[in-house]
């Protein structure tokens, strides 16, 4: 009898409350959640033009950077949807110089000949584009946290991205810095269904380089507006993918 009543049970009570319930914890099952630690070491190399006051005379160099940077990084994604959060923080140690502190001016280099007749001085001019100062290398360290927030079901609506950093290094005559990054976030899907992968993340941005205060030269005696230092970038990327 008890057996025969179960059965009756099973077979005439709707799926409703199940819906329900699978509905009310959706956010709790089909969320996923991962955490991880990055250690990446870097090395580039960067080649331009100085101009050596003292010589008078232009020339090429190369400058080499290199470091470490050590992070956490969270990923939540739910399930089914183009929602996500990525965010990290973290140091960054590395060889730095003081290249973007330099006046970059257009130089001409004019050699000297003569006309035809031997008499008139002909002058062939070309700019080149130059730093003009005293370049020097050193060390320095950064704190940073970036974030990208994707809170719409459609990839048509576009996330956020920000990437807040302190650095602070001797090298620099603006020892200290507070940059930020603020930006919009779009990813590209392979297909219209809403479960398929990620191909590609597309975030143009703002950038103010220093909120500090910011020195033009050595003597200190202008400083650069947050005008000055504003730029409006764009960067592509791979967008992490875990998956249906």
């Amino acid at each position: 009898m008890l057996a025969d009543y179960k059965r009756l049970d099973e077979e005439v009570m709707p799926d409703v409350a199940k819906d329900y319930e699978i509905d009310l914890f959706r956010d709790i099952w089909a969320r996923r959640k991962i955490w991880w630690f990055n250690i990446s070491p870097f090395i580039s190399n960067s080649a331009f033009s100085m101009y050596n006051v003292m010589k008078g005379q232009l020339g090429d160099t190369t400058s080499l950077s290199y470091g470490i940077t050590l992070s956490v990084n969270l990923f939540v994604k739910k399930k089914g949807s183009a929602r996500f959060r990525y965010w990290k923080g973290g140091v960054e140690f590395k060889r730095v110089n003081n290249l973007d502190e330099l006046q970059k001016s257009e130089f001409r280099e004019a050699p000297v000949g003569k006309d035809a007749n031997g008499t008139e001085e002909l002058k062939n001019s070309s700019p080149v584009s130059a730093y003009k100062g005293a370049l020097v290398h050193g060390f320095g360290w950064a704190v940073f946290g970036e974030g990208y927030w994707a809170w719409a079901k459609t990839s048509f609506v576009p996330g956020i991205y920000v990437k807040p950093q302190f650095s602070h290094s001797d090298t620099w005559l603006n020892t200290s810095r507070l940059s930020l990054d603020l930006g919009l976030l779009w990813n590209v899907k392979n297909s219209g269904d809403e479960d398929s992968k990620n191909l590609l993340s597309i975030v143009p941005y703002v950038s103010w380089s220093n909120f500090l205060t910011d020195y033009k030269d050595a003597t200190k005696a202008e400083r650069n507006t947050l005008s000055d230092l504003f730029s409006i970038n764009i960067k592509f990327g791979i967008p992490i993918n875990i998956g249906k």
